[in-house]
């Protein structure tokens, strides 16, 4: 199969298959596409917001609670080198880095970057009751700004459902 692909006079991608069908898609999805992808590769979020909710922050993974530790994966404190993409530099480093970490009471936020084939920020909020199984409240992904109205909504018990700019994310 042959396939031409030109841009016409009205901005859209014109694509001619070898059996003279022609078939045209807006050249703005292609460039919103492009947009999304270089926006959350190279976005940085506000990880000094001001969470409304007071709290006690950690500064290192190894400050976290061990029950909270056995439920995450790795990861790297911040700063530290972590594998960001699916192109592994060291099969040794975690796909995950600490962003930011904290507690109010028995309940604990965990704000980390995931890398991996798709990179976006992770925030878990779960309840840790020493020599139990952390609970976790709420476990969200996301590319925006949306990690402190996140984490003080889990606080608030107004999450889920999750707001706009996150979602829910099965895994940790």
């Amino acid at each position: 199969m042959r396939l031409l692909v030109v841009c016409d006079d009205n901005l859209s991608i014109v694509t001619r298959h070898r059996g003279g069908r022609t078939f045209t898609t807006g050249i703005a999805l292609g460039v919103a596409l492009a947009l999304v992808t270089a926006v959350s590769a190279e976005a940085a979020p506000n990880t000094k917001c001001t969470l409304t909710t007071t709290v006690q922050e950690v500064q290192s993974v190894s400050q976290l609670p061990q029950e909270l530790l056995e439920l995450l994966p790795p990861i790297a404190d911040s700063g530290a080198p972590f594998n960001k993409t699916d192109s592994v530099d060291d099969p040794n480093l975690p796909f995950r880095r600490l962003i930011r970490a904290g507690s109010r009471g028995t309940d604990w936020f965990v704000w980390y970057e995931r890398g991996g084939i798709g990179y976006f920020w992770q925030a878990v909020v779960a309840r840790v009751v020493p020599g139990s199984d952390a609970k976790v409240l709420a476990n969200a992904g996301t590319v925006s700004d949306t990690l402190c109205s996140f984490t003080d909504g889990v606080f608030a018990g107004q999450v889920p459902p999750y707001p706009q700019g996150t979602w829910e994310v099965s895994s940790y």
